[in-house]
């Protein structure tokens, strides 16, 4: 990775701290937030992947996809972790509970009160 990339890099990992640091300042009763990946988050986990030899995206299943998991431990200190967990879900729906479960498992649940399209009586 040359300079040039390497400062790319940085500038995106700030993007995605300075969203979960706006998130939990929005929110100072949360301690926990799932949100969609960045691109430059999303191209850093293919490429750490890649050096041992595996392909993030290309192992997740057909209607699926990688969200990131936020845990505030203290004002300006978070852990990051990633779960795999349906496309499209609208993440902005998810309790803390939620998302402290997705943090914990790596798997995202469906919104509390979400009602799957096949349980829907026509």
């Amino acid at each position: 990775m040359n300079r040039h990339d390497r400062r790319r890099a940085m500038r995106g990992h700030a993007d995605e701290s300075e969203a979960d640091r706006i998130f939990f300042e929005r929110f100072p009763h949360r301690r926990y937030r799932v949100r969609r990946l960045f691109p430059a988050e999303r191209a850093r986990m293919d490429r750490v992947a890649r050096r041992h030899g595996e392909r993030v995206f290309a192992r997740t299943p057909r209607g699926m996809t990688v969200y990131a998991c936020v845990k505030q431990l203290a004002p300006g200190f978070r852990h990051r972790t990633y779960a795999v967990g349906p496309a499209g879900v609208d993440v902005d729906l998810l309790t803390d509970d939620d998302a402290r479960l997705a943090f914990e498992e790596d798997f995202l649940p469906l919104p509390t009160g979400h009602v799957d399209d096949e349980q829907v009586q026509p």
